[in-house]
């Protein structure tokens, strides 16, 4: 009885435990490939430059995160700026979250600050934060791209995070 007892303790610890040890790694590759296919899609194709793709075009850019600000047909790789799901835009399934942000290094700290605009130029002040998608949770694993790109004549980075 004690024996087949504690047979049955350790296998529900067993059956417990192991499917939150494994699904870390299950996940990762795939929301690494999503993370940096896209840093590479929205900073070299969706908004760059056709002739100088790493130099964000400020107008695809401002309509990406906020469609009041212009439209995305215009853009090397044209995108429908009114589509309010990100992941339909992006052509990613559902079952991935996603958060564009672009951030810039302002008062040379060391420590990236989210950039905003007021439609015409880039400012940490702006109405309009240059960030879109679901908010990136807390205790969760999120797999985070960066592009390095330039917009309004300065460095940038262009952060995707995926979960």
């Amino acid at each position: 009885m004690i024996g087949i007892g504690v047979f049955l303790l350790v296998l529900g610890y067993v059956l417990t435990v192991v499917p939150g040890l494994i699904d870390p790694f299950s996940q990762a590759p795939s929301s690494t490939l999503v993370a940096d296919r896209l840093a590479t899609q929205i900073a070299e194709g969706m908004l760059g430059q056709p002739d100088r793709p790493t130099v964000l075009d400020e107008t695809c850019t401002f309509a990406f995160f906020n469609a009041s600000l212009g439209s995305g047909a215009d853009c090397p790789l044209p995108f429908d700026a009114t589509q309010t799901d990100l992941n339909v835009r992006l052509g990613v399934q559902d079952r991935q979250s996603i958060n564009v942000t672009i951030e810039r290094d302002v008062d040379d700290d060391g420590a990236l600050e989210q950039l905003r605009t007021d439609g015409t130029t880039v400012s940490t002040t702006g109405s309009t934060t240059l960030a879109i998608g679901d908010p990136v949770p807390n205790g969760q694993s999120v797999v985070a791209a960066s592009r390095t790109a330039y917009l309004d004549g300065k460095d940038v980075t262009v952060v995707v995070r995926v979960w």
